[in-house]
């Protein structure tokens, strides 16, 4: 597995269509289709993703074989002394797969990176 910063408009379009595609998949029983739907429109299109990168979010793409797999965003702080997992999505197919483990020995890792303290990382 392949973990690369989203840090352009191309990527972010690609968060935001695995987000179409993992979102409402995800939470089909407990959540209407409608309102996962409202929800990637307001918070997981490019253009939202761009402006919350502005305002300390990292996002990440997932891939295996150079195919997009998932991806998660985190929130960083002004002062890099707290970090929050804000989101995690991963394709059905590819659960279950060990990638989700890889995903957060990573952020962990980021977490490190920035001298972050586990106390001060939020899932």
């Amino acid at each position: 597995m392949e973990i690369i910063k989203a840090d352009k408009l191309s990527e972010y379009q690609k968060v935001e269509n695995l987000a179409y595609e993992i979102i409402p998949e995800f939470y089909a029983d407990v959540i209407p289709h409608e309102h996962n739907i409202f929800f990637v429109q307001k918070f997981q299109t490019a253009k939202t993703i761009q402006e919350q990168i502005k305002n300390g979010y990292e996002y990440y793409l997932m891939y295996d074989d150079l195919i997009g797999i998932g991806y998660f965003g985190l929130q960083i702080d002004k002062n890099n002394s707290e970090m929050t997992l804000s989101k995690l999505y991963i394709l059905k197919e590819q659960r279950g797969k060990g990638f989700g483990s890889k995903a957060m020995d990573f952020i962990l890792s980021r977490a490190k990176h920035l001298n972050i303290v586990k106390n001060n990382i939020n899932c």
